[in-house]
């Protein structure tokens, strides 16, 4: 097992948000779904 760090991306028309999270992650690159935690996250609005 190996640990990532992944950001994830919300492109909006009027927002951007992100996260970034800690994953573990099989030999084989698939994504095991315990163990993930939020490192960081967030939003913000775009007003023209």
């Amino acid at each position: 097992m190996v640990q990532k760090r992944i950001l994830g991306l919300d492109l909006g028309p009027n927002s951007i948000g992100w996260a970034v999270v800690n994953a573990i992650v099989s030999e084989d690159h698939e994504t095991v779904l315990t163990g993930i935690e939020a490192v960081s996250y967030g939003s913000k609005i775009l007003i023209r």
